[in-house]
């Protein structure tokens, strides 16, 4: 999946998709963008899902963004821009 000056490479399902208790296993990742309301462009046109509609305040002054699991081989993906980088 390419995020504009990011690339992030999720990871390939695991072979059980499935935890033992029946859930689905959801594996977190985040990626640094420069700019996270554009990756939220990007990543919606690439055919994902956006949790968030338009990005939020995060910690240390960040700014983050989620992307649905289900769009992302079961990879729970955070944008994070951090405007000190």
């Amino acid at each position: 999946m390419h995020l504009g000056a990011v690339v992030a490479d999720a990871p390939s399902p695991l072979s059980s998709p499935r935890s033992p208790a029946g859930q689905a296993q959801v594996r977190p990742s985040s990626a640094r963008v420069k700019n996270c309301a554009e990756a939220i462009k990007a990543v919606v046109a690439a055919g994902s899902r956006a949790i968030d509609e338009v990005p939020r305040p995060g910690s240390r002054g960040t700014t983050v963004a989620f992307i649905h699991p289900k769009g992302a081989l079961g990879t729970l993906i955070e944008l994070v821009e951090d405007p000190s980088e």
